[in-house]
């Protein structure tokens, strides 16, 4: 009598499995790498957003300041736009400096950041106070008025926020840069 056949796999079967585990192994580790680059590409894409929305905020609240207040004193001063336009800028610089500055009021700051904008609040109240100075001369439609208080009064309180705004754009940009190389590092640790 002669002894039951056991099933065999052959060799050419054996190899077919493993080749499939291999295939199998491999199509995994490739599908959690494509799901971990997309969580750090997520990651790096959230940190710009967030960094160019401070950094667009501080550009508003300073350009408003430096475009808007001053430019439209020399504009209306030049006879290059009407008074009444001069007050519509104003009034549109002067609503969007209190829109952004709400916003950079509630951004996350460095030590360093949270020191220059106190800075910039302590400056900010000389500066509106010359921009309703400001809205009042061309109100009234004096230009002797205008000139004087352009050349005495308008720019020295003006200059100490778009300054120490420029500086503050500086501080968040390497912030940002911070932030996004961290990232990246932890990303590329994590490929490997």
């Amino acid at each position: 009598m002669a002894a039951p056949r056991r099933p065999r796999f052959g060799i050419r079967l054996q190899l077919l499995g493993l080749f499939g585990l291999l295939l199998l192994t491999g199509a995994t580790v490739l599908a959690l790498d494509e799901i971990e680059r997309q969580h750090n590409q997520r990651a790096l894409l959230e940190l710009k957003d967030e960094s160019l929305a401070g950094l667009r905020r501080i550009k508003a609240v300073s350009d408003a300041y430096g475009l808007d207040v001053v430019d439209t004193t020399f504009r209306v001063r030049n006879y290059l736009i009407s008074w009444e336009e001069g007050a519509q800028v104003l009034a549109n610089a002067r609503l969007r400096i209190r829109e952004h500055w709400n916003e950079l009021e509630q951004l996350p700051l460095t030590a360093e950041q949270e020191a220059l904008f106190a800075q910039v609040r302590h400056a900010r109240v000389r500066a509106d106070t010359a921009a309703e100075t400001l809205a009042k001369i061309l109100e009234q439609q004096d230009i002797v008025a205008l000139g004087r208080f352009a050349d005495t009064e308008l720019y020295p309180a003006i200059d100490p926020v778009t300054t120490r705004m420029k500086l503050l754009g500086d501080l968040e940009m390497i912030e940002a840069e911070q932030k996004v190389r961290a990232q990246a590092e932890r990303a590329s640790r994590a490929s490997l």
